[in-house]
């Protein structure tokens, strides 16, 4: 027992100096991994910072130069001596050229450039006509077809107008000189500049990488496609540690700068961040491995000495549980020092003794529970064995049949069921006997005689296996029956009275669907009542008037008045019947809330209705119409000006008037008497009535020989053009007039008047002032004059 305790610790110190050792990597490493990386993100995003601010600067560099004189009067031998001079001075462009409309090179930086070639394609040139600054992705220049990256800012003259645009173009080595100055010197760090391609924007850091592939520095850009550069386009971090493009495990962040046409990415190398926790994690496994040897053989001599009487105890106790001494043991000094493994076998054996205890009480308190339920039931219970023998009844039981206990368990089901319902309780003995419960309703025979129909409830008594007998739980349903036979009494008056009304009555759901229809559906739509079922009512109502029973549908849901509406429905031969509604809302605790509708034909009133309709229209019509003319009248003016004024308040808005008169209409009765002069007047009604372009406006008989056009929404200015046009459309009609004194033609003379809104005057006042304008027009004939303060 001895070596195994000595294997067991040492196994033991194996154990736990690599469980330390595992945990201790596992979290320096999550420490070191998450420093590295919150250290990575916060470098990228100072050398974003720099990166953006330095862009911005040269920008702003190109619009200070934009703002000279020289470039803004295109000044072209001043431009260039300028040009140069900035160039050398700032000593970041390699050329700046000051580029015109056209896409010509106006100056440079550069003198006897011969290859130039237009840039109108180019987005900075698009781009500075437009007036925006631009800053393009790595783009090859087209004269030198060398790799470059151009900054734009538009030139303007002294009116605001663009003239141009300076353009300067920066080599890539420059782009390396700047990230130079931001790598940081940790070890294994690295960060670069790519575009939107995945070229690289700096090579000084990759030179080595270029060799290896077989190019020169000047040849080309090395293109990445590594898994930090598919995560930047889809805006993605990575979550774990990846190769970068020289083939080294790292972890990596990145940026977007530049309006995210370069992506700034930050790796560093997972050997490089680990390395110096690895040694310090190796010196401490070390050390901490003897420690744990020296402590565990200490350990193991002092539980040698503790170990001998503790197992003597443990057995004693096992023995008198299997006795069924569930009670628990005094304990003695020697188990009271035994190690803390052995009390808790002790404790664990201790427990087990008391669950069995409990088990017992809780089987006396589970019969105590289950004789209570049989005693208290609501309903009868009873039991009975296989044989159909009754064993035992509750007081309901008892109370019911009459019997006393003693009588009832002497009772076989032969001597307590109606005789017609003997075949059913067999059937059920025979399926209690397979172990399957059953329902079933029979016919009680009380001691007094009397009978009680009860629905029965049986399920098997179980005895290990076997199955002894069943329980059963009865309910009496006697009332229930009795009540369900009066309520079917109710229903067959209820289906006689629908069925025989000549109205039909439906029910629908809150959907408008059918749900139960009277045949009265046949007499009156042609559909039998199985053929509306499940369909929506909507869909026979006649589409003009779907709003109105929409709303009335949509009442009913919201309160329980009786509510009625009048509407078309579709037969099923496609004609249409005028029918009348009456609905409720009721509810019902099988079928929930469902709504009642009364529906019955009222085609012949309804058709009264429109002929009565139809009369009052055309008397209306005749009222206010001019019998002469056959335009409106002066009763119709007055009451269409009264409702167009309201509008006109209502929106604020302008309304005029031209009150006209024909010109020397009593010589032309006298000329050619008063049925001529009749005559007269229907021609230029029709003139006028014709000649009006909008629905709204209104030409009206105001009396005698004057007419009134009544011009709603319009100011004097369209008024005026309106009358203008009126005047020369009746003198253009040549009616003759040879007694008039201003031509040998039928003429008008007409007034206006406007009001840019009515509030707060009258309608009358229009009609005053129209009647002053007309009153200086006729001054003149054959004119139109408009209505002034001093008129």
């Amino acid at each position: 027992m001895k070596n195994q305790l000595r294997l067991g610790g040492l196994l033991t110190i194996v154990l736990v100096t690599l469980s330390y050792s595992s945990i201790t990597v596992f979290t320096e490493g999550q420490r070191l991994e998450q420093q590295g990386r919150s250290s990575l993100e916060t470098n990228l995003s100072l050398k974003a910072q720099y990166i953006e601010r330095w862009l911005e600067s040269r920008l702003t560099d190109l619009r200070l130069l934009a703002l000279m004189r020289e470039f803004k009067q295109a000044d072209q031998a001043q431009a260039g001596a300028l040009l140069r001079l900035s160039r050398d001075a700032w000593g970041i462009f390699d050329k700046i050229h000051f580029v015109d409309r056209r896409g010509e090179l106006a100056a440079s930086s550069d003198q006897g450039i011969q290859d130039w070639v237009p840039v109108i394609d180019r987005p900075y040139f698009l781009d500075a006509l437009n007036g925006q600054e631009h800053i393009s992705d790595l783009t090859m220049a087209k004269s030198t077809n060398e790799p470059l990256i151009f900054f734009s800012t538009p030139v303007r003259d002294e009116s605001g107008t663009v003239t141009g645009l300076l353009l300067g173009s920066v080599k890539l080595e420059v782009i390396d000189r700047l990230l130079a100055t931001l790598q940081p010197p940790t070890p294994g760090s690295d960060s670069y500049l790519v575009d939107l391609g995945g070229r690289m924007l700096s090579d000084f850091r990759h030179t080595q990488e270029l060799q290896r592939l077989g190019r020169g520095p000047g040849e080309s850009r090395l293109a990445i496609d590594t898994e930090i550069y598919q995560d930047a386009l889809k805006h993605q971090l990575p979550e774990e540690s990846y190769r970068d493009y020289k083939g080294q495990e790292v972890y990596g962040s990145y940026v977007w700068v530049n309006h995210g046409k370069w992506l700034l990415v930050g790796e560093v190398d997972q050997k490089m961040l680990f390395r110096g926790m690895f040694h310090d994690l190796l010196n401490q496994a070390v050390l901490g491995f003897f420690i744990i040897l020296a402590a565990a053989l200490f350990f193991v001599k002092i539980v040698e000495h503790r170990l001998a009487g503790t197992l003597k105890v443990l057995l004693e106790r096992a023995q008198s549980i299997r006795r069924g001494s569930y009670g628990k043991p005094h304990s003695d000094s020697q188990f009271e020092k035994a190690p803390q493994e052995y009390r808790i076998l002790m404790d664990a054996m201790n427990e087990m003794a008391e669950t069995v205890r409990c088990k017992i009480d809780l089987l006396e308190a589970s019969e105590q529970k289950f004789k209570s339920l049989f005693d208290h039931h609501l309903h009868a219970v009873c039991t009975f064995d296989l044989q159909g023998h009754y064993t035992s009844a509750n007081a309901v039981c008892l109370s019911d049949t009459g019997y006393t206990l003693e009588e009832f368990i002497s009772l076989r089901y032969d001597k307590l069921l109606h005789p017609d319902d003997w075949g059913r309780l067999e059937t059920a003995l025979g399926r209690l006997k397979n172990g399957q419960a059953d329902e079933f309703k029979i016919t009680v025979i009380t001691k007094e005689g009397q009978q009680r129909r009860l629905y029965n409830s049986v399920i098997p008594i179980y005895s290990g296996s076997d199955i002894t007998g069943a329980f059963c739980v009865a309910k009496d349903i006697t009332v229930q029956l009795q009540a369900e036979a009066r309520l079917r009494a109710s229903e067959e008056k209820y289906r006689f009275l629908t069925e025989s009304s000549s109205d039909m009555i439906s029910v629908h759901d809150r959907g408008a669907v059918y749900k139960m229809v009277t045949p009265a559906s046949s007499a009156l739509f042609g559909y039998e009542p199985e053929e509306l079922i499940d369909r929506c009512a909507f869909d026979f109502i006649h589409p003009e008037d779907l709003q109105p029973v929409g709303l009335t549908h949509q009442k009913i849901w919201e309160a329980s008045a009786v509510e009625s509406v009048t509407y078309r429905m579709r037969r099923k031969d496609g004609t249409y019947v005028w029918v009348e509604s009456k609905s409720r809302k009721v509810h019902s605790e099988s079928e929930g809330e469902t709504v009642v509708v009364v529906t019955r034909d009222i085609s012949e009133r309804k058709q009264a209705e429109l002929a009565l309709t139809e009369v009052n229209k055309k008397l209306l019509h005749q009222a206010e119409q001019d019998g002469l003319t056959q335009i409106p009248n002066r009763r119709r003016f007055d009451n269409t000006l009264r409702s167009e004024w309201r509008r006109a308040a209502r929106t604020e808005s302008p309304i005029s008037m031209i009150l006209l008169d024909i010109d020397y209409f009593k010589a032309y009765n006298d000329t050619f008497g008063h049925l001529s002069g009749d005559e007269c007047l229907k021609k230029v009604a029709a003139i006028l009535r014709d000649n009006l372009l909008r629905e709204t406006d209104l030409v009206a008989r105001f009396g005698g020989e004057e007419f009134a056009v009544l011009l709603p929404h319009t100011d004097l200015e369209g008024a005026l053009v309106v009358a203008e046009h009126l005047r020369k459309a009746v003198e253009a009609a040549d009616l003759p007039h040879p007694k008039s004194r201003i031509g040998e033609v039928v003429t008008i003379s007409l007034g206006v008047a406007s009001l840019k809104s009515p509030l707060p005057h009258e309608p009358t006042e229009l009609i005053e002032q129209a009647d002053r304008a007309l009153y200086n027009a006729k001054k003149q004939r054959n004119h139109v004059e408009a209505y002034t303060a001093t008129a």
